[in-house]
């Protein structure tokens, strides 16, 4: 106990702040766990982010989603009671907002498509299960899921439809949502706040709207889809990047690429902390995701400088715009 304790207060991860002055670490850990067949494994949290905490990962990022909120809050709380971690040392981000799927039983989001149904009092309840699940007063970072409800068959449950909403009413579902978070962080029930799959048509409709811009926009980035555009974008209106998925959730082979491999064997580092530290070096935050200690405690040794300009390109060229998640392009 002690040498973790030591090592915990020795943790020094990299910090980027957003436009409110919140600081963020540069390296989370996600509790998105799911099986092959796409069902929720949440138990993986018990033992993972114990392992993540312990390397000095003091950043998760859970989602009502997920299903991991209750098992991500009772770990914190083990830790708290334990003198391990104080709340301020932690950085916690979940997700509301998420529509319904064949994996988010418990879904309450008809408040995303239903006209007769708020969005802006769907939101709040979320987000006090969220709260409730977690066992804590506020979470320093809450984030809008989805900008509106996907086409998506193959996720929905069998038999379930896309219910029709035309262009102007999800964009006056969004505006209505995110009003919610607002009331939220005036509320300082939570730290910031951001969304999350949030296109730049979705944002260029959404900010003209907003009393609070959103400091952060939670993307799929990794080295087969390098979204460097976008990002700028992002970055260019005050709107700090994460990439979920950055490792591309272990498909496609990302890490075997032989671009990756040949420049991380030149660096002495491993294809995951290549691709991790590049994402790093572009200013985006990373919450990679893993089970295995070994991984975990590569994923925090990643560097702001370890790839040159000319490096940098490469990994940029690999891009194929593959995504591992639905495309959000389609939300109207």
């Amino acid at each position: 106990l002690a040498r973790a304790m030591a090592a915990l207060m020795e943790s020094d991860v990299a910090k980027t702040v957003l436009a409110n002055g919140v600081r963020v670490p540069m390296v989370g850990f996600s509790t998105s766990f799911f099986s092959e067949e796409g069902v929720r494994v949440p138990e993986r949290v018990w033992s993972s982010m114990p392992t993540a905490l312990d390397a000095g990962i003091w950043h998760v990022d859970t989602a009502h989603a997920y299903g991991s909120e209750r098992q991500v809050g009772d770990v914190i709380g083990r830790y708290l009671m334990d003198g391990r971690l104080t709340r301020e040392n932690l950085f916690v981000t979940t997700k509301i907002g998420h529509p319904p799927t064949s994996s988010y039983h418990d879904a309450r989001t008809q408040y995303i498509y239903d006209p007769a149904v708020s969005a802006f009092d769907g939101i709040l309840q979320d987000v006090y299960r969220s709260l409730d699940n977690l066992g804590l007063g506020y979470v320093d970072l809450l984030l809008l899921h989805w900008p509106g409800l996907f086409d998506a068959p193959s996720r929905f449950p069998a038999g379930w439809k896309v219910p029709p909403l035309s262009k102007p009413a999800a964009r006056k579902k969004r505006a209505e949502m995110w009003a919610a978070l607002e009331n939220i962080y005036e509320r300082k029930l939570a730290r910031a706040i951001g969304v999350s799959n949030f296109t730049r048509e979705h944002l260029e409709h959404l900010l003209p709207l907003c009393k609070v811009l959103p400091m952060i926009n939670q993307l799929e980035i990794h080295p087969y889809l390098v979204q460097c555009e976008f990002v700028t974008f992002c970055q260019t209106q005050g709107i700090h990047v994460t990439a979920f998925a950055p490792l591309a959730s272990g498909k496609a082979n990302v890490l075997a690429d032989p671009k990756i491999k040949e420049l991380a064997d030149s660096k002495g580092v491993s294809p995951s902390q290549l691709v991790l530290s590049w994402l790093v070096q572009r200013d985006i935050i990373v919450i990679p995701k893993s089970s295995n200690r070994g991984r975990i405690a590569q994923n925090l040794r990643v560097s702001t400088a370890l790839l040159d300009g000319e490096e940098m390109k490469i990994m940029d060229s690999l891009d194929r715009g593959l995504r591992t998640v639905t495309d959000p392009t389609d939300i109207p």
